[in-house]
């Protein structure tokens, strides 16, 4: 646990290990109120906006531009690619459905030093374009990469409960029962599963597919769509 929000203690909460024998007497410690907290690798804070924990991978992934430097002088680009992603994004994917809905101004320095990486890696130009870039590179912006791994979670799910689907409405494959007038609750995975799955079913029918034809149409998908457009994904949930 991180340094505590204040140094004022809440009396009701203690983490007890006397048995609850005698309350009265208790002398267990007592649970402090902290601005974050860092959980299986996740820093988790007390807006749940996510942003310390991007803070913390834009540092990791940042430290990577320096190998790269060096790499990309004894190696090829398809050798660098396959470095990147062992090393850049293996780091920038953990857990991403957890925080991988976070607004996209707390997302936006973490795409900077992604999009670093690839230049770098690559002897571009600092103002190559964007789009030009994942293009060229044969990867996916941080935001795609978190619609891709919901929507693989979300297709494992699917396979194990054929039931859920409704097999009279194509468009309409998972049943949500989620509704929420809070923005909020619209960028986790549990409104955001279903919601983006029937979306992109009715472009692509994916949900017919095995796992691994699903992740490659959804990719080969990802590399013809723009910034903007992977955005509008999201923007119909608010």
């Amino acid at each position: 646990m991180r340094k505590p929000h204040s140094n004022t203690a809440n009396p009701n909460l203690y983490a007890h290990n006397c048995g609850f024998r005698s309350t009265s007497m208790c002398d267990c410690p007592c649970i402090f109120k902290t601005r974050d907290i860092k959980y299986l690798g996740v820093i988790i804070d007390e807006t749940l906006s996510f942003r310390q924990h991007i803070e913390n991978i834009v540092k990791r992934v940042r430290k990577l531009i320096y190998v790269f430097k060096k790499l990309r002088a004894i190696a090829d680009s398809k050798l660098v690619t396959q470095i990147y992603l062992a090393l850049g994004q293996s780091v920038i994917q953990y857990c991403i459905t957890s925080w991988g809905g976070a607004h996209k101004t707390n997302l936006l320095p973490l795409e900077r030093a992604q999009r670093a990486i690839l230049k770098v890696a690559n002897f571009l130009p600092f103002l190559y374009p964007t789009d030009q870039l994942y293009k060229r590179c044969n990867v996916l912006t941080v935001r795609q990469l978190f619609i891709t791994h919901l929507i693989l979670k979300q297709h494992t799910m699917l396979s194990y409960n054929a039931e859920n689907i409704n097999k009279r409405r194509n468009d309409i494959v998972c049943d949500s029962n989620i509704s929420s007038k809070f923005v909020f609750v619209k960028r986790f995975f549990t409104f955001l599963g279903p919601f983006l799955y029937n979306k992109l079913n009715r472009i692509l029918s994916i949900y017919k597919l095995n796992k691994y034809k699903c992740k490659q149409t959804i990719f080969q998908y990802f590399l013809s769509v723009s910034y903007v457009e992977t955005e509008d994904l999201l923007t119909v949930c608010k």
